[in-house]
């Protein structure tokens, strides 16, 4: 119920890493039950509940001043020290327990499982959209990460839960975004293809997706042609995802969870990572990379576990992988602003090394992009 790595450096170096590495926001994880169960325990109670003395002291030294802090003041002082960085916050409900997301049977999964009770859920929703009124850091909260489970269903969910859900945090705090996910774990909003928003709170509503190397049967990235395999991932985006960015009734899309193994980079998650960007510069999404994190004080029944997919080492003191940061150098920029007026500009992305084929300025990294002009994405 801490924000990961205040064990290991303190905050404001966190925070400086993210800004040296070209992240414009953090999406920050909380459980319901950290607002409305767990509102009075402090920080070093939490520790002390699971025993974690040497995270604990890693804490001492590093942030002592979040160890007499509540569980919900702690989080806002983290926020609050994002904003001085000047990063953005999409404040994410992942959970209603405080334990690791996700899997079919943790009972989180869909409003009336045996752990996720609705009612608590919209209470806790409110207390957050309160609580960061007027912190203009925080842009968006995330209503419910990954709908899941036997119990889901589309209608319920986008036409009840969501439109109550979301009503709770716009009357709490009308200046944020509400994100809301997909089913099957936030691959699926295919709903809409057939349905339209009920409401969408002077047009602050939009959607977000993930997506990982894995899904479908044994591993076509390896398996067979990669081509094909890039070919069904991107048509699957589209048509489970994408397609609600189209058309007449459009609603913007947040790409808020896609990753690679960065310490072992398998086959696999190399060939995804080239697909995925190739798909995600053509839209010019907006997204989350997860994650940053290099450790978890405690996941799983393990202490100091180490995040493979963390952008930092388990000692967040350095990037894990340089080589995926400069990959994803295009997908950091603006490639499509509809309010510029600079000449349109036309590149050939190469994902492997996140660069760019062309002729004299065009011949070096895509980051020199930046201030040129806007990329014309059907030209790409």
């Amino acid at each position: 119920m801490l924000a990961e790595g205040l064990d290991k450096q303190p905050l404001p170096f966190i925070a400086s890493e993210l800004v040296k590495n070209n992240y414009n926001c953090v999406r920050f994880t909380f459980s319901i039950h950290m607002f409305t169960r767990y509102a009075n325990l402090t920080i070093e109670e939490s520790f002390d509940r699971l025993n974690l003395t040497k995270a604990k002291a890693g804490v001492i030294k590093n942030n002592p001043f979040v160890l007499k802090m509540t569980v919900p003041q702690a989080y806002e002082a983290v926020v609050n020290a994002l904003g001085a960085f000047g990063l953005m916050v999409d404040a994410d409900n992942h959970m209603s327990d405080p334990i690791w997301c996700c899997s079919n049977d943790d009972e989180n999964g869909f409003p009336n499982d045996p752990r996720f009770d609705p009612d608590e859920w919209i209470e806790g929703l409110g207390l957050v959209a309160q609580l960061f009124k007027g912190k203009t850091q925080v842009i968006s909260i995330g209503l419910r990460n990954e709908p899941r489970g036997k119990n889901q269903n589309a209608t319920l969910w986008f036409d009840q839960y969501i439109m109550k859900a979301a009503a709770r945090v716009h009357q709490a705090n009308p200046d944020v975004l509400v994100v809301a996910s997909g089913l099957n774990f936030a691959t699926d909003l295919t709903y809409f293809k057939d349905h339209s928003l009920i409401s969408n709170f002077d047009n602050k509503l939009i959607f977000e997706g993930h997506s990982y190397s894995w899904g479908g049967q044994g591993n076509p990235w390896v398996d067979g042609s990669v081509n094909k395999a890039c070919a069904d991932k991107i048509g699957s985006l589209n048509n489970n995802l994408g397609f609600v960015t189209d058309g007449d009734n459009a609603v913007p899309l947040f790409f808020s969870e896609f990753g690679v193994d960065r310490k072992q980079m398998p086959a696999h998650d190399d060939r995804f990572l080239s697909c995925f960007s190739t798909w995600a510069a053509e839209k010019d999404l907006d997204w989350g990379l997860w994650a940053f994190q290099g450790s978890y004080y405690f996941r799983q029944n393990l202490t100091n576990m180490e995040e493979y997919f963390g952008v930092l080492e388990i000692d967040w003191n350095r990037v894990k992988n340089p080589k995926v940061e400069r990959r994803l150098g295009l997908l950091k920029q603006k490639l499509l602003a509809p309010e510029s007026k600079a000449p349109l500009s036309y590149i050939m992305y190469h994902p492997q090394s996140g660069a760019c084929v062309g002729k004299g300025k065009w011949k070096d990294s895509c980051r020199q992009l930046q201030g040129l002009g806007q990329v014309d994405p059907q030209r790409s």
